[in-house]
């Protein structure tokens, strides 16, 4: 089954039957957002409010990871974080499971948070970002189920450590995904540690001006090290500015926000390129699984030999 094959394919009446669940009115307009990679989003609109309801891709997010993903949300919501409170349904659970052509699907409702994703990385917007993701680590020290954490040395995705390749793939993209498939990162110390997100970028978060007004998809969460889930924003600033300027400044800017509400040790520094990495690796293997071109993940790579060197 491929990527989109695993993606839920909408039928108006199933819908309209989910939408009960959480007790929202007869006959809702519904319209489908920009599909994502992973998972298929949904407005509903009420005549009193909009939701966003996530259908979540077969293989992807089991039940016990959707209820942690639920639990860390509604934690940040009561912190008054920047996050959609999740609905739970009329029968209390916090999402809903339903059969859509003949498989089961896991489902969530959220309110629909107002703001517009940014279209670039500017100055105001990364250090908005700092301030925000310091501010969700410190209250991640803190979340339900903080204390079953297991924190292991970080690796590369199951999917592409099972990749297999073929006579016809180009042997630099092989070579390139060997690499990955054999990446490891040996924590040498105690760093920071929480609840991460590992996906803050400008796709998954909500402005109006330079202020934050949404986080969002919180399906990739997990306990780690809080300097992935830096490494991620500082891969996101080097993608996207490749092609312009050497983004060394927005970096900068972006870790010193950071810094100011959840100081950096040194030991964390140390390994902030090793999960810059780790993120190119893992951004490859999905490009390259929906669009077979891996061109800007081997620029994201020259750039990083280049400022290392």
């Amino acid at each position: 089954m491929s990527n989109e094959e695993e993606k839920y394919q909408p039928l108006d009446e199933e819908i309209q039957n989910l939408a009960k669940i959480w007790g929202l009115p007869k006959n809702i307009e519904w319209q489908q957002i920009k599909k994502g990679r992973d998972n298929t989003s949904f407005i509903l609109t009420t005549p009193k409010k909009e939701y966003v309801l996530r259908v979540y891709r077969q293989n992807s997010s089991n039940k016990e990871d959707i209820d942690k993903e639920v639990a860390f949300m509604n934690h940040l919501h009561r912190n008054k974080m920047p996050v959609p409170e999740v609905i739970r349904t009329t029968s209390g659970d916090s999402f809903a499971s339903f059969i859509g052509d003949d498989l089961e699907w896991n489902a969530i409702l959220m309110e629909k948070l107002k703001g517009k994703h940014s279209t670039d990385y500017t100055k105001e917007i990364v250090q908005e970002i700092g301030k925000i993701l310091a501010l969700m680590h410190i209250l991640g020290m803190d979340s339900p189920g903080i204390t079953l954490c297991k924190y292991q040395d970080p690796v590369i995705d199951e999917e592409v450590q099972a990749a297999q390749f073929t006579n016809e793939m180009d042997p630099f993209n092989v070579a390139f995904f060997k690499e990955a498939q054999e990446y490891t990162i040996k924590i040498d110390h105690e760093l920071p540690r929480g609840i991460l997100h590992r996906d803050i970028t400008k796709s998954n978060t909500l402005f109006e001006g330079n202020t934050i007004t949404g986080i969002l998809d919180f399906s990739s969460i997990r306990c780690g090290y809080f300097v992935e889930d830096i490494g991620v924003v500082v891969w996101g600033i080097i993608y996207n500015h490749l092609t312009k300027f050497a983004p060394i400044s927005l970096i900068k800017d972006f870790l010193t926000a950071y810094a100011a509400i959840r100081p950096i040790s040194p030991e964390e520094f140390s390994y902030l390129n090793k999960f810059v990495v780790l993120r190119n690796y893992v951004i490859a293997a999905t490009d390259y699984k929906v669009n077979g071109d891996i061109t800007d993940s081997i620029l994201v790579q020259s750039y990083l030999e280049k400022i290392a060197g």
